[in-house]
């Protein structure tokens, strides 16, 4: 059976909505009493609380005697371990009586804190180091020492010095077959990238667009050759561009080295233009 209210919400406005099969319901803008959020609420919904916190705050805040109200009635104690003053439903206090134990904490955390080597009369084992990547002193524990981990102090400064040393990259990579002819080299990575984009500016070198409309601008070898990564040889493209300069490549080739030594925006355009159109564009 849901409870039942006596606060009265405070209507700010009343509004109509189109809803389901283009039917008309009215909403009310309400306040919420506890605090002060304002939030809407269809017809024949209305609650005086925007959320079921503020709900149970406005339960536990009404005198037991109101009329069509029942509360239940509570017990404040003293947390054991940080002093905090607490409430506890008066069932719930006496069924832990019933059963031994009397409520002392005010959350799970104060439980656990208070409980910590209570329970084991042995040392704790394990050994301090400091870690490899970024010096921190941590605790490492039995089984990592004795499965030769416990180098690090957390995964985040194991990838990092995994990326940096190149530890799983090329032969170190758990991915490697040996034998098998990679399409690109190693040196053609994310890193490169960026630096050609940044040297073309973010545009596309053939329509001009900017990164930010014509999505991750692609990076491609003007002389189809994968392994060749020399800074000539690399230009930025958008993806649609880049789709075009897989048809006649020896005409792609000629052109788009010409618009690396170009740096004159008009001749550009023309080169492409006669490329794309010919002579009678």
């Amino acid at each position: 059976m849901a409870r039942s209210f006596s606060i009265r919400p405070k209507i700010v406005r009343i509004i109509e909505k189109k809803g389901k099969a283009r039917k008309k319901n009215r909403f009310f803008v309400l306040k919420c009493v506890i605090c002060g959020t304002i939030y809407e609420r269809i017809e024949g919904h209305i609650g005086p609380c925007c959320s079921r916190k503020c709900a149970n705050i406005a339960m536990r805040n009404r005198a037991p005697n109101q009329k069509g109200v029942k509360t239940a009635p509570r017990i404040n104690l003293i947390c054991k371990v940080c002093g905090k003053e607490f409430e506890i439903r008066k069932k719930a206090y006496e069924y832990s009586l019933a059963r031994g134990c009397k409520p002392k904490y005010c959350s799970r955390k104060c439980c656990d804190q208070d409980k910590v080597g209570k329970y084991s009369n042995n040392p704790p084992t394990g050994q301090s180091r400091n870690c490899q990547h970024c010096g921190k002193e941590f605790y490492a524990k039995v089984y990592e020492l004795k499965a030769g981990l416990g180098k690090f102090c957390s995964h985040k400064c194991y990838t990092e010095y995994v990326r940096i040393n190149g530890l799983r990259a090329g032969n170190n990579s758990p991915l490697w077959i040996e034998g098998l002819e990679r399409e690109y080299s190693l040196e053609f990575n994310e890193h490169l990238k960026m630096r050609i984009r940044q040297r073309d500016q973010f545009l596309c070198q053939m329509c001009l667009k900017p990164e930010q409309e014509a999505g991750t601008l692609c990076v491609h070898h003007i002389d189809y050759n994968k392994k060749n990564n020399d800074y000539e040889n690399l230009i930025a493209l958008c993806p649609s561009c880049h789709g075009i300069t897989n048809f006649q490549r020896s005409d792609w080739t000629r052109v788009l080295q010409e618009q690396l030594k170009n740096k004159d925006l008009p001749k550009r355009l023309k080169i492409i233009q006669l490329c794309l159109f010919g002579e009678n564009f």
